[in-house]
This record gives C-alpha cells, structure tokens and sequence, in this order.
C-alpha cells in the first residue's frame, strides 16, 4: 500500500490553508423550531483523528454538513481551513470543497461509470491534466487495494468495495480535511476496520479526520478523540476517548 506522500497533488485542486475546524457558539434551527445543534464550541486541529458520536438525532450529520458548507450555522462562527464559512460566499465554496474529503454511508457512487471513472471524477471536474489523472487514480486505487476492481461498475462491487471506492474519490484532490459520515454503517465487523484501518493510514500522513459514528467497538479499539452529542449538545469531549452510552 503506497504512503499519501507519494500520490501527488494536482495543481488545480488543493489551494493554502490550515486544516483546522473551529466552531464558536454555533447553533442550528430548522423550521419550525427544531434545535438540531446547541451552541457548539470546538476546535479540531491539523492532523486529528476526531470520532464524532451520539444516538441519532444528536446532530452527528449536521455537524459535518455544516463543516463542508451544505449548510449555514443560525448562529455562532464556523472556521474551516482558514474561512469563515457564515461569510463566505457562494461561489467561493466550490474552491472550499476542493479541500473537504466526504465519504456517506450510502457510497454515493455514479451508477454509471467504473471504478476508475468515479475516482477521477473530482479531478476532471476541477479540470486537472491528463497526465496528472492518469498518474493519480492509479495510486488511489492501489491506496484502497481496488486497482484490479478498475474497469467494474459499483453494482459489480461488494459493499466493502464501494467503500474503498468512495474513500479514494474523496482522496482525489489530497483534501487536507475528511469527513466521513457513518462510513462502516452499512459493512460487517471484518469490512468497517478494513475501512477505519484505511482512514487511519490517511490520518499518519498528515490529513484531518473527523468520523460520526455508532460503531462502539471500533471508537474503544482506536482510542482517538471523542466528541459526544446529545441532543444537539456537545456533553462530553475526550482525548483519549471511549464510546459513550446514554443514561
């Protein structure tokens, strides 16, 4: 498996920043009244390993759809790799994006391409070279051992293998920042620390992880940072940390 420091990053991708998060008093409201997070103060510095955890509803997914800017804060300050994301405007956060990794439960794989198209989906849309993808998606797809998997569509994949997939397009642009939203939700035992052992290879060369999940056993196997929501709260934040059961 080759080291992230050997996969190169395009130049149309990644621009200058700090790969930190910070959040100050933010809070977010949907309509009617619904408080889906409560005066949040965090920061999460550049090279963390942050598990984000909670029963559903706490505000796991909100929090990271603020992070990539789906979504504005109501109220409170959000710093994401150098911007305020509340004064940021719209048609800077496609540039903003290009240094957020996502990985979803669900995939959210293009149906219709190969492996090796999905993976280089990020890097022809930010126009990088010929040259470059042609270089790049190769050792992506040997980073998430799928380069024999390049010409299969996602319907030919396992679960575990669609997951693989979607790490390496959300490592497409070398994001200094990863998002992943319950990413062994939908995987056996044997498959979620395949993918968390992949995330955590990514996390030694330098990217920030931030990972919401209720997956118990791997949160007490890895002993990182936990942040505990409840209720849109934050209650609890550990470093190291275990998993955190409700009263």
């Amino acid at each position: 498996m080759p080291f992230l420091s050997a996969i190169p990053s395009p130049s149309a991708g990644r621009a200058g920043g700090p790969s930190t998060i910070t959040l100050i008093g933010v809070s977010k409201t949907y309509p009617p009244k619904r408080q889906a997070l409560v005066d949040i103060n965090a920061h999460i510095d550049k090279g963390e390993f942050v598990f984000l955890t909670g029963p559903s509803g706490a505000g796991k997914s909100t929090f990271l759809r603020l992070v990539y800017r789906e979504e504005l804060p109501t109220r409170g300050q959000l710093i994401v790799a150098g911007r305020d994301l509340t004064r940021l405007r719209p048609r800077h956060v496609p540039y903003l994006r290009r240094q957020i990794g996502v990985v979803f439960q669900d995939f959210r794989l293009l149906p219709d391409r190969t492996v090796w198209e999905n993976v280089a989906f990020p890097l022809v849309v930010t126009e990088a070279s010929g040259r470059e993808i042609q270089r790049r998606v190769p050792l992506l797809l040997e980073l998430v051992g799928l380069r024999e998997h390049a010409r299969a569509r996602p319907h030919e994949l396992s679960g575990g293998e669609q997951q693989r997939c979607a790490l390496a397009r959300a490592m497409a642009l070398n994001p200094p920042i990863l998002l992943a939203d319950e990413p062994t939700g939908n995987l056996d035992p044997e498959l979620a620390r395949g993918i968390t052992d992949l995330l955590e290879e990514i996390n030694r060369m330098g990217t920030t992880v931030v990972m919401a999940t209720h997956a118990e056993a791997i949160v007490n196997r890895m002993r990182r940072r936990v942040m505990h929501l409840h209720a849109g709260r934050l209650v609890s934040d550990e470093d190291p940390g275990r998993y955190r059961h409700e009263a």
